[in-house]
């Protein structure tokens, strides 16, 4: 039984090999004249095998036990856990190189993706996570030198109804009708165009901008490939096509530039009203946009990632300690378990405490030290070192200034960046977008989060902005609040009840349990006590074999999206992160003003109701 059931799974990746083999050879010729079966054939060809070799070592080690085939050990097919262990770290070394530049070359979906799993230190091995956490700003040019800033002048003067001779420049014009200058390299490359700072002619203002140009063919290479993953998920992991498939309706809205530039001033009057002192958004020049060209206004800043690793790093060297090798043992003690993750308020807590002390420092220690040594005329490597401290607002010192008039003031010593008050503000933001406004950022992933010289969150990138009605809002404040009751049997009527009473998902057996295991993992958390233990993927198969989807809860899948997005960013700084409890506040003012009646509503929640009343 051990050894035809050994035969069996050799005899399917063979079979599954034959067939795309049999299938690549009748598509071969289409695909040197179609660039998107080429791609699709690319795919396959070189995931396929990667995916069996990974499926055949969990089944190895837990698909078949689980199935009840008691395989003898004698036939070297059972692997216990640290054996499995050792062959899933044999096949990340082997294919993540090959994964990354196969994912470097075809871009696109897959660089999305890429993106995505970048944020998840917990889920993603190390050998892909090293090269996913790149993609988040380093992403590979889609364009030529000087394409972009061609089509942005073709397409505006089109707009403007400017002759072609008035608007044409080269890749090495200073100047035009449209740009007054044109910085080539970008400030910004995402997965499907470039972004390049700019300033627009004085007749059209003389703004300091920044223009996103989206590359020629992208929309086509991105419906192919998701379609693809959508096969791939068909075919492999069923329970990932359902909810795929509301993320490629979203994720195609994203090539509209003009709808951005619209979501961008919707954005802005929507929140900030209320979050201007903590928060800026993009100001969009709509009269400059088109369907591939979106003129923004500039905001200062570094992406969040770098602007803390930046400040981590001016405290350590203001210290004499080695940034780098600060961030290394940092690094090891998170992997190790010994650097326990908090959560947003006690991280907030503990960051202002520890800049109350930098703070102390300064004025018991430094600045007294500083002004002794000054009056004194003495001077010491440690002290040279301390006067090139950059400034905590500025971070960095003005190249002009010369030594004897650095000497002249004090510089305060950097602070941290308070972590726990920028997660908190981001998912307040978020939840505001959510249940207040019904429109919200549906791509919050780090890279599209600035760092302001002045203190404030710069919110960019909102292309996939999702629109949900009031009955989905309340539907999705019920489903926080009994995620937090853990009431089982509450969430699995929300998931699968149809609209207006639910999400219109729909399962074989109707498993609360599962219900509320995936909607903990997509709305929640992702710990042991949601999980099993168990990985990502058999933590999915799991739940697959006991209530095989049938229809995914579409209008919840983008919200939850929301959710797995910030919990990663919080999870990329160790901060442990629950959503649901974060949300209850904002959940609960949506039902007093909307179902004040509802049982698992706070009982203090309806009190405030009535009083406001």
């Amino acid at each position: 039984m051990a050894l035809a059931t050994h035969g069996l799974l050799a005899k399917a990746a063979a079979g599954a090999a034959a067939a795309f083999g049999a299938v690549g050879t009748g598509l071969a010729i289409r695909s040197s004249q179609d660039e998107g079966t080429h791609r699709s054939l690319t795919f396959w060809y070189h995931c396929l095998p990667v995916y069996l070799e990974y499926r055949a070592v969990q089944f190895r080690n837990r698909d078949a036990g689980a199935r009840g085939w008691n395989l003898p050990a004698w036939t070297g097919i059972p692997l216990d856990d640290s054996e499995a262990d050792r062959a899933y770290g044999a096949l990340h070394d082997k294919h993540a190189k090959p994964i990354r530049d196969l994912v470097l070359k075809m871009r696109g979906f897959y660089f999305k993706n890429a993106q995505l799993l970048s944020t998840r230190d917990d889920f993603v091995p190390s050998q892909y996570l090293e090269w996913c956490k790149e993609t988040q700003d380093a992403a590979p040019c889609e364009m030529a030198p000087g394409e972009a800033r061609a089509i942005a002048e073709k397409a505006l003067a089109e707009k403007l109804g400017l002759s072609s001779s008035s608007s044409e420049s080269s890749s090495s014009s200073k100047d035009s009708a449209i740009f007054a200058s044109w910085d080539e390299t970008p400030v910004g490359v995402a997965s499907i165009g470039t972004v390049h700072a700019a300033r627009l002619s004085d007749s059209l203002g003389g703004h300091e901008v920044c223009v996103k140009v989206q590359a020629p063919g992208i929309e086509r290479r991105f419906r192919a490939d998701i379609k693809t993953c959508i096969d791939f998920c068909r075919l492999a992991m069923p329970q990932h096509a359902p909810p795929l498939e509301e993320i490629e309706r979203q994720f195609l809205t994203e090539f509209d530039y003009e709808a951005e530039a619209a979501n961008l001033a919707e954005t802005r009057a929507n929140l900030l009203p209320k979050w201007r002192d903590k928060i800026d958004v993009p100001v969009p020049y709509e009269n400059l946009c088109t369907k591939e060209v979106l003129v923004m206004s500039r905001l200062p800043g570094t992406k969040l990632v770098d602007g803390v690793r930046e400040r981590f790093s001016l405290i350590a060297k203001a210290r004499g300690l080695d940034p780098a090798e600060m961030e290394r043992k940092q690094t090891d003690a998170v992997k190790s378990g010994s650097l326990i993750k908090k959560d947003v308020d006690a991280d907030a807590r503990a960051t202002k405490r520890a800049n109350f002390f930098l703070a102390l420092s300064d004025t018991l220690v430094r600045k007294p030290r500083f002004y002794l040594r000054r009056a004194f005329g003495t001077r010491s490597r440690s002290y040279e070192s301390e006067r090139s401290e950059p400034e905590s607002a500025n971070l960095k010192e003005t190249e002009t200034e010369t030594e004897t008039e650095s000497e002249k003031n004090f510089s305060p010593s950097p602070r941290l960046v308070n972590i726990g008050e920028t997660l908190r503000t981001l998912l307040d933001v978020h939840a505001e977008e959510i249940f207040v406004h019904g429109a919200f950022n549906g791509d919050p992933h780090p890279g599209n989060v600035l760092l302001m010289p002045c203190g404030r969150l710069g919110l960019i990138d909102y292309g996939q902005v999702k629109r949900v009605d009031m009955a989905t809002r309340r539907n999705y404040a019920k489903l926080v609040l009994a995620i937090l009751a853990e009431d089982k049997k509450e969430i699995a009527r929300l998931c699968q009840s149809s609209a207006p009473e639910g999400f219109g998902g729909d399962s074989r057996n109707k498993d609360e349990d599962v219900a509320y295991r995936l909607a903990m993992f997509w709305n929640d958390r992702d710990t042991p006590d949601v999980t099993l233990g168990l990985n990502l993927q058999e933590f999915l198969d799991e739940m697959e074999r006991r209530d095989p989807v049938i229809r995914a809860p579409k209008d919840m899948v983008m919200i939850a999206r929301v959710s797995m997005l910030l919990r990663g960013m919080a999870n990329a700084f160790n901060v442990r992160l629950r959503v649901a409890e974060a949300w209850r506040p904002h959940a609960a003012a949506l039902l007093a003003e909307t179902d004040p009646d509802y049982y698992l509503l706070p009982r203090s929640a309806k009190n405030h109701r009535g009083k406001s009343s």
